[in-house]
């Protein structure tokens, strides 16, 4: 019982993080994020009437979002902080910054 109440009830995710976010200024592609209090995270890629949809799992730990995609696992770490009063939602992954805006 313990493992499923540390899965489930994780209170290590950042909850300013909760909601949806469309990332900016891309002009190829839309991109969307949806993070959920008990640690799904549905990421979607809009491009040429085609979307790509990953199911994820995620928790936060010192300034990082650990993702892991159940069907494929592997951890992803990708820092993030905000700005603008915590209305927009910034990610560095592989030395490359995406900036999102909550909807």
């Amino acid at each position: 019982m313990h493992f499923f109440k540390k899965l489930f009830l994780n209170d290590s995710r950042d909850k300013l993080l909760f909601g949806e976010w469309n990332a900016l200024h891309n002009e190829s592609e839309n991109v969307k994020m949806c993070f959920y209090p008990d640690g799904s995270l549905v990421y979607q890629i809009i491009s040429n009437d085609k979307t790509q949809i990953m199911n994820l799992t995620y928790y936060t730990k010192n300034g990082f979002i650990i993702s892991n995609q159940p069907s494929k696992p592997k951890e992803e770490r990708t820092k993030y902080y905000f700005e603008n009063n915590y209305s927009v939602l910034c990610l560095e992954f592989d030395g490359e910054l995406t900036k999102f805006y909550k909807t």
